[in-house]
């Protein structure tokens, strides 16, 4: 319809799109822009991404032809002006602003959220749609902001630096790292948001200078964004905010759009900061009727403070009466929650609701946890109503959740529900619907960290590395220095020491005791690398102080260390008997029957593996998953997940050790005292549990020293079940042990353990628990794999161990990958996607393809198909009828639907029109949840006379998903050891052109060490190397050698290495397979002798056979064998000198 302009991007149309009749705009991509084959692999893996954004403060991608020429993109026509605009236009105040960018925020965070950088963040690159539609009430068309040009002015800037040598454009919303060339992250977004708030509240860019180079280097100086200009024009809370969110260094800006929003809506909703400006001019307001505070009546056993009175009386302002029911357990930073039931003045009463009060502090971190890590990513819980509720003048607030079914019913916590529940009913609630609530979403849906060490998430249970009473300044003479800042903190300090303690921050404020916990400043990240807490008691004002505050220098007096407070609540709880300096602990018979043990004092334990570096998988977790945080309506068995103060990312173990230590405390010494037994009798029922365990399933039997411990236990089992599949290796057990003992012996310090009827069986219980859970850890590290089990029990099946074939999902012998990371983050992807994997024969595209599928349909409840092409008789890929129905059948049988070819097949149609009408009209319409149709060893395809037909087929599938809502729901995930490339005339007619592309490589040093322990380490490290050297990490081959050394088939690694291209050696029958397959085709024996004595050749189909084979690969100019095994082979075989 017309030009609407022009630049280095190409060409901006407006037009009509008469399919779907509407105007779009429609921008052909300059050819300059995307001038080499990486560049537009990475341009176009970026756009369509940002294609599949669905956000309404994003502008809609209609369609993208990157294959057309010139490439373009459709997409949603704006017709509300451009950000530019408005702060020319007008000057708005700070609230004004807050509220106007909100929504910028929100799609940022959305976009981060599903791996999307904009990197160009500026006011001309937000937007306003009017939407006439939904506001035809108002005089004015409502205004919705709209983010645009994802990814396309930075790879505008980078081909024209690549031409000219230059940044063309203003950089005056680059960040530091951006302007260097860095790698980028969602901060960098974070800082263009921060500078345009600045410019939209102070009326000016503080680092734009003029000139490009004169805003490039006062970007990358070194000084601070002055914020004072903002000072007079907006609060503290609003000048911190920018602030932090402009910081130069990365590291301090936020660390998501979640929590800068978090911090927006508290500047928006706290009274605290709105009343420290002048109201916003407007028209005169009616007088306000006199505000109506409700009448709170708290029912029985349920005592209110006044704090908590008027913060209830603060969230339901202008109801008549609020009902405090029932109040669940707090946690020991003095918070309460209680259900409450409220009623209007007009007598109407609101279904019942969770109110949890607590310090602002509390409440603000938790609608930061909950905004950035439940609120987006974890269905079916509690949901947080509205922003946090702040009274003025108080140092408490509230926040409001709602249940599911709307609390039509009454809830309990776990806590109250395990006494009335039967332990079917008990275990089904905890198995079918709270891990299978966060299991998917969090624990289970992890990555791996090789270099974990303990103390990250562990340290914070235990008690405080120091106890200190603060002193007034006196002599230097016998005080000790210790600084937050130095490497190395001591650790011999004593009670009695007098220390000058400087650099620490605040990082807990607890009212109740009136103290301040400090830690190190690296502790206030997601996950700390270092810890060192000190509670400090003595404090005069209280009120001075906020989490984040730095202590720059006090003096105090060591009361206690860590080690006097465990020992003195472990004595305290087992009695003067036991001698807890001893190395082992010994325990008499506790049954008739039962022989004594000798157990590990884990207080002789616990600094070494707080100090332990181990492999671990990480994700989600909740942080603080006790009995009284899980809801469930007793009638629908129904649960609700609330309190996410703690929520970050850690240990995936985490949540179900806090379980199963809570359910040690809480559940087992009652049971203890019904059957008369001891505290030591939870070593007998350990022995039991980790028998149980061993065994990996739960119908093994087991003998209890009394039925009244039948309960706990079998919620013990389910939690052990859900814990073995989120361990590292499935059948080691050393991470699990390792933080039990950690988190029981933090259960010493909980001081309410002391005031219960059972007390101190309690923590005597806990104690010995860690010891067992100790000793298991013991022998996990120095004897058999599965201590107390016989021989036969703990074998590991040769079949799974076994390299050939496709691999078990589940398989402990399978290594994952980068490539895994990357593939599954497509897999999960809540949009359809197309995914191709490649690589050569026996890399384990099978085995990947497997494990993503089973991944997607137990994390997701994906619907999946896996076909094999190997499957397919030969005649089928010369009769095209026949391929394509065997196709629909084979779907439609994985899937249990019953065939109708003869309903939907018609001679009149093409085949590839049935079959994709069999599929999106009578297959997909049956199920509604994604569905994944896995395609292995498609180059079976390749040489097919109806190849175009079929992969267009494919092609048409993965486009149609943008006006169809069945091919909507379908990911195609592809693989193939051969280039598609060379065989597909039309790359428009091609699937892989659109795919997210993923090569499988040789295994790296490390993940071959890893294959190694998990086969018990038959080679030792030196023997690791060597075998590299010979096979250069071929998985196949790797897994083969490990096979052969510890199943015994082959003696000695020695054995490896002198028989290695033997026909009848350890690769004899995989070498000659290969060499029966070159011999049997001229052209592929004639190429090897050419490459064994050149070194080259050129890339034509005989090549791309011999790669996709896995015999060769090119390094640089070169074109050799993939390892020393082949090039010694065949030089050998084919007799080529060498």
């Amino acid at each position: 319809l017309e030009l609407l302009g022009q630049g280095g991007m190409g060409k901006v149309y407006r037009a009509y799109d008469p399919r779907l009749e509407r105007e779009v705009v429609v921008k052909l991509v300059s050819p300059d822009l995307i001038n080499n084959d990486e560049r537009r692999q990475r341009f176009r893996r970026e756009v369509l991404a940002a294609s599949h954004l669905r956000h309404p403060h994003i502008v809609t991608i209609y369609d993208v032809d990157l294959t057309h020429d010139p490439p373009y993109l459709v997409m949603e026509l704006l017709n509300g002006g451009a950000l530019r605009e408005r702060l020319k236009q007008t000057t708005l105040r700070w609230q004004e602003v807050l509220k106007l960018l909100r929504p910028l925020g929100q799609a940022l965070a959305y976009a981060h959220h599903k791996g999307i950088v904009h990197r160009d963040v500026k006011p001309t690159n937000v937007m306003f749609a009017k939407d006439e539609a939904l506001f035809l009430s108002r005089e004015e068309p409502h205004e919705i902001l709209k983010l645009v040009d994802f990814g396309l002015a930075q790879w505008q800037s980078e081909a024209q630096l690549t031409a000219a040598g230059v940044i063309m454009g203003t950089p005056a919303y680059m960040s530091p790292e951006q302007a260097r060339a860095e790698k980028v992250d969602g901060r960098t977004d974070i800082f263009a948001l921060g500078l345009i708030l600045f410019e939209a509240i102070a009326g000016y860019n503080p680092v734009d200078k003029g000139s490009s180079a004169l805003t490039l280097a006062e970007i990358v100086s070194e000084r601070q964004i002055d914020p004072s200009p903002l000072l007079d024009k907006a609060p503290p809370e609003v000048v911190s905010l920018i602030k932090r969110a402009v910081a130069k260094d990365r590291e301090q800006r936020y660390p998501n759009c979640e929590a800068l929003l978090a911090d927006l809506e508290y500047c928006l909703s706290s009274p605290d900061v709105t009343s420290t400006m002048s109201p916003i001019p407007g028209p005169k307001q009616p007088d306000r009727q006199p505000v109506h505070n409700p009448k709170i009546r708290p029912g029985n056993e349920v005592d209110l403070s006044p704090e908590v009175e008027m913060v209830l009386q603060t969230m339901f302002t202008g109801f008549d009466q609020v009902v405090v029911e029932k109040e669940f357990g707090g946690g020991f930073s003095g918070s309460r929650v209680f259900r409450v039931r409220v009623r209007e003045t007009n007598g109407k009463v609101h279904l019942p609701a969770v109110i949890k009060i607590a310090p602002v502090g509390l409440i603000h971190k938790e609608w930061q946890a909950y905004e950035s890590r439940v609120k987006y990513n974890l269905p079916n819980t509690a949901r947080l109503e509205m922003s946090p509720h702040f009274p003025v003048d108080s140092l408490w607030s509230g926040l409001h959740y709602s249940l599911i079914g709307g609390g039509a019913f009454t809830i309990q916590s776990l806590r109250d529900y395990y006494g009335n529940a039967t332990i079917d009913d008990l275990c089904w609630v905890l198995e079918e619907r709270l891990f299978e609530m966060m299991g998917p979403y969090w624990w289970l849906n992890s990555r791996v960290d090789y270099t974990f060490q303990m103390q990250t998430d562990y340290d914070v249970l235990l008690p405080v590395n120091l106890l200190i009473e603060l002193t007034r300044p006196s002599s230097e003479a016998g005080l000790l220095i210790v600084d937050a800042n130095e490497q190395l903190l001591p650790a011999n300090l004593k009670a009695g020491d007098r220390l000058r303690f400087k650099g620490f921050i605040v990082t807990r404020i607890d009212l109740r005791r009136q103290q301040l916990i400090l830690n190190l400043p690296a502790a206030l990240k997601e996950r700390p690398s270092a810890s060192y807490q000190i509670r400090l008691r003595g404090i005069a004002d209280m009120h001075r102080y906020r989490v984040g505050d730095v202590i720059e220098s006090m003096e105090g007096e060591v009361v206690a260390t860590r080690h006097d407070l465990l020992v003195k609540q472990a004595q305290e709880a087992l009695g003067e008997m036991i001698d807890l300096a001893a190395e082992r602990l010994a325990i008499g018979p506790i049954h008739p029957g039962l022989a004594p043990l000798a157990l590990p004092n884990p207080l002789r334990t616990y600094q070494k593996l707080l100090l332990d570096f181990i492999t671990v998988k990480i994700s989600t977790i909740h942080g603080d998953l006790n009995m009284e945080n899980i809801l469930v309506d007793p009638a629908t068995r129904e649960v609700n997940l609330i309190d996410f103060a703690t929520v970050h990312e850690g240990h995936n173990l985490c949540d179900l050790l806090r379980l199963e230590a809570e359910l040690v405390i809480n559940f087992i010494p009652p049971a203890l005292v019904e059957a008369g037994l001891p505290a030591e009798a939870i070593c007998h029922l350990y022995q039991q549990l980790h028998r149980v365990t061993a065994k990996y399933h739960q119908t093994t039997l087991f003998e209890l020293p009394s039925p009244a411990l039948e309960k706990p236990f079998k919620l013990l089992m389910v939690i052990r079940k859900m814990a073995r599949k989120c361990l590292f290796d499935l059948d080691d057990w050393q991470e699990y042990y390792a933080g039990l003992v950690l988190y029981l012996l933090g259960t010493l310090k909980f001081e309410n353990l002391k005031t219960l009827p059972t007390a101190p069986l309690p923590q005597r219980v806990a104690f010995w628990a860690a010891a067992m859970a100790q000793s298991f850890l013991d022998a996990f590290r120095s004897g058999p794999l599965w201590p107390l089990e016989a021989e036969a029990d703990r074998a590991e099946p040769e079949t799974d161990m076994n390299p050939y074939g496709t691999m078990r999902p589940d398989s402990k012998f399978y290594i994952e990958r980068a490539v895994d990371k990357y593939c599954w983050e497509q897999i999960d992807a809540p949009y359809a996607t197309t995914v191709f994997i490649q690589g050569p024969r026996q890399m384990g595209k099978s085995s990947l393809m497997r494990r993503m599928i089973e991944q997607a349909r137990t994390v997701r409840q994906k619907q999946s198909v896996f076909i094999d092409f190997q499957k397919f008789p030969e005649q089928y890929f010369s009769e095209e009828k026949d391929l394509y129905i065997e196709l629909c059948l084979m779907i439609g049988e994985a899937l249990g639907i019953a065939e109708a070819i003869d309903r939907y097949w018609s001679e009149r149609r093409t085949n590839i029109m049935n079959c994709s009408r069999y599929l999106s009209d009578y297959l997909i319409p049956q199920f509604k949840r994604p569905f994944i149709l896995a395609m292995d060893e498609v180059e079976r395809m390749l040489t097919s006379p109806f190849r175009a037909n079929f992969f267009g087929m494919l092609r048409t599938w993965h486009n149609d998903r943008v006006y169809n809502e069945n091919f909507a729901k379908l990911s195609l995930f592809l693989s193939s050891s051969t280039e598609p490339y060379l065989f597909i005339d039309h790359p428009n007619q091609s699937p892989f052109n659109v795919a997210e592309v993923f090569t499988l490589l040789d295994f790296t040093r490390t993940e071959v060490a890893e294959l190694n322990r998990r086969h018990h380490a038959p080679l030792t490290e030196s023997q690791v190397d060597d075998l590299i050297d010979l096979v250069n990490g071929h998985p196949f081959l790797i897994r083969l050698a490990l096979y052969l050394l510890a199943t015994g088939k082959v003696a000695d690694f020695k054995t490896i290495l002198t028989k290695a291209t033997d026909d009848a050696g350890p690769f004899g029958d995989h070498l000659h397979h290969y060499l029966l397959r070159v011999l049997q085709r001229p052209e592929l024996k004639e190429a090897l002798i050419f490459i064994c004595r050149h070194e080259s050749y050129e890339e034509n189909q005989i090549f791309y056979r011999l790669k996709g084979a896995g015999l060769i690969k090119r390094e640089g100019k070169r074109v050799v064998f993939r390892n020393k095994l082949y090039d010694r082979y065949f030089k050998e075989r084919l007799n080529v000198e060498k």
